[in-house]
């Protein structure tokens, strides 16, 4: 009986504590967005010319 209020609380919990985190984690991100197609292309072109 203990047991099962035990995962019962631990079942509704923890999603909830995922979510918190996922809230913060994205939250507190840079502020530099991953760079575009067109972004990586270009920096691989200007690579290749100055090799």
């Amino acid at each position: 009986m203990v047991f099962d209020t035990l995962m019962m609380i631990a079942v509704l919990t923890l999603p909830l504590l995922a979510g918190a985190f996922m809230l913060w984690f994205m939250s507190t991100g840079k502020g530099n967005p991953a760079p575009t197609q067109e972004e990586i292309e270009i920096y691989k072109k200007n690579r290749a010319n100055k090799a």
